[in-house]
């Protein structure tokens, strides 16, 4: 895992070459919404590009991460379906459902009954490199959907030029980045943590939690300011030192939202000093993005080093698959 997070820059060049190749035959008149179909280190790439896009994109997004789809789905949805093994069996169910719909269906993968299904409908397909844990294929999933938005017509070329940059932006300030991590591992270690971000960034607070789950074995639960204001605050009253919070700032955070990080660390400082603010570096929501990601990424590294996991090992996963499998 150590070298993957390593190669995170290099994966970004990697991808944006992948994208400059594609050329879609799905058809972008008449587009009303899109559905981002994954699951997983496959699904948060969604929802990061949906973050990045939202104040440009004309048309409304929605998720699913389920068996079923939504009734309103039709002929004029967007459905852009990633499932890097190309054989997660939620993903391809939800599917199956869209081309009953006659969705317009983009599928990206590295293989699999994806890559079947979409060769046999004659759907368009991106093809990644095989061979990653879908966790670590994060580059190849943002940048493509970027790309796919983009050769769309649905986003502005603002987004690509941003993401150009990401890589070289990423690789200068790799050493603050892991002297970063290492902070975060020491307040942590021990505790039961929760990140916390502000709306706009929530994805990278999910991503933050499913990295410290995967790589570190280690619970995390995660909240989105202001809502957290209005419930999860009062929690905090039965909460001690046992627990530990992760404030990610962002430099176009909403004034009032500034101020309700800094009243709320307050209140939390009552119950434990395991506290930690990680403040975005760069010039843009895409590299403040990629900066706290690369953080978190590699917090979740060091903190699973330090417990002496095995950060690769998926076990319970692979066994519930397994099952469900036979059940199926």
């Amino acid at each position: 895992m150590k070298e993957l997070i390593e190669n995170f820059s290099e994966q970004i060049i990697e991808a944006i070459s992948i994208a400059k190749k594609q050329n879609l035959r799905t058809k972008s008149e008449g587009i009303s919404n899109i559905v981002f179909i994954g699951m997983g280190g496959s699904g948060i790439g969604s929802r990061i590009v949906a973050q990045l896009v939202e104040q440009e994109i004309k048309v409304p997004i929605s998720f699913i991460q389920n068996y079923k789809i939504p009734a309103w789905i039709d002929k004029n949805t967007l459905v852009i379906a990633t499932s890097y093994s190309g054989n997660t069996e939620e993903t391809l169910c939800a599917i199956e459902k869209c081309i009953l719909k006659g969705s317009r269906i983009i599928g990206i993968c590295s293989g699999g009954r994806l890559l079947d299904m979409c060769n046999q409908n004659q759907f368009d397909v991106v093809i990644v490199p095989p061979g990653y844990p879908p966790r670590a294929a994060l580059a190849y999933s943002v940048v493509l959907q970027l790309y796919v938005l983009k050769i769309l017509g649905l986003i502005s070329e603002k987004c690509i030029m941003q993401i150009n940059n990401c890589s070289e932006f990423l690789s200068e300030n790799q050493e603050e980045i892991k002297a970063k991590a290492k902070e975060v591992v020491e307040v942590i270690n021990g505790t039961t943590p929760v990140i916390y971000a502000e709306d706009p960034y929530e994805s990278v607070a999910i991503r933050g939690k499913q990295q410290f789950n995967e790589n570190s074995k280690y619970l995390c639960r995660y909240h989105v300011l202001p809502e957290m204001n209005h419930n999860e605050l009062l929690g905090w009253a039965s909460a001690d030192s046992s627990h530990s919070a992760i404030f990610l700032y962002n430099s176009d955070m909403n004034d009032n939202n500034f101020q309700r990080f800094e009243l709320t660390r307050k209140i939390i400082e009552e119950k434990t000093n395991k506290i930690i603010s990680i403040y975005a570096k760069g010039e843009n929501q895409m590299e403040q993005t990629f900066y706290l990601i690369n953080i978190l990424d590699w917090s979740s590294y060091y903190l699973g080093v330090e417990r002496g996991v095995d950060v690769m090992e998926i076990e319970k996963i692979d066994y519930l698959k397994s099952k469900l499998a036979h059940i199926n």
